[in-house]
């Protein structure tokens, strides 16, 4: 299957424009953007992710809060090409809680996982089955141990980290509860989570660093990447090898 990276799935623009109409899409085969099909409604403060190649957005507002558009799920399968391309409405959210922030919607053994509030605060979650069209409540032991920016490998494992222990955790779905990988004091004001191959790297420390941890090792490992001098990490993929021509 081809590998995209949706780079912005709508925000605020360099123009202050309340909210995005389109999202932008890099390619990494052919090393190029693109904006994909337009929204439905634009949006900004929504949660967005993938399951099984195709993009959901749901939630959020446009210029202005609009209750039909905080309950609503958009789809797009960008496994398809030319004229099919476009956003398709599903089952809507029961309210409009998840539009107070931008969050991600973790994509996890084909559904998809989400939480309204990030960090420590009490909040509520929800869980969309991508196959029944259908949302369900998250599981309890899942939604108390969503304590920080959490993220998937390859929609077969969740990882989580505590943002005030420094704690990275992976979920295990048989008992409902979180394992503790690593403890870090490297992770702790952790904001972003990119895993794949087997590493989980995280963003920490306002962008100034990325924590890269190898799950795979017993006990795991780590180490230490600083983004180039007098820059900082706004947002975090992990790609596949691009070509050498690149």
């Amino acid at each position: 299957m081809r590998s995209w990276s949706i780079d912005k799935i709508p925000g605020t623009t360099h123009q202050f424009v309340p909210a995005l109409s389109r999202p932008l899409v890099f390619h990494p085969e052919s090393n190029r953007w693109f904006f994909g099909p337009p929204l439905t409604s634009p949006r900004r403060w929504c949660a967005t992710g993938s399951v099984h190649g195709r993009v959901y957005v749901a939630s959020g507002i446009g210029s202005r809060y609009c209750g039909k558009v905080a309950r609503s799920m958009e789809q797009w399968d960008f496994r398809q090409q030319g004229n099919h391309w476009r956003w398709e409405a599903m089952a809507p959210l029961k309210d409009g809680r998840f539009s107070r922030e931008p969050i991600e919607a973790i994509g996890y053994k084909g559904k998809l996982y989400m939480v309204n509030v990030k960090g420590n605060a009490p909040k509520e979650g929800l869980v969309y089955d991508v196959e029944e069209n259908q949302w369900n409540d998250i599981p309890r032991g899942m939604l108390a141990g969503w304590n920080g920016p959490a993220g998937s490998m390859n929609e077969d494992a969740i990882y989580v980290v505590n943002e005030l222990t420094g704690a990275l955790s992976e979920y295990d779905c048989k008992n409902d509860s979180w394992k503790k990988v690593i403890e870090l004091p490297e992770l702790k004001l952790a904001e972003q989570i990119a895993a794949g191959r087997g590493r989980v790297c995280v963003v920490c420390a306002n962008g100034e660093t990325v924590v890269v941890v190898d799950v795979t090792a017993r006990p795991a490992l780590f180490w230490v990447v600083e983004p180039p001098q007098g820059q900082q990490v706004v947002g975090l993929h992990i790609l596949p090898r691009m070509s050498s021509s690149y």
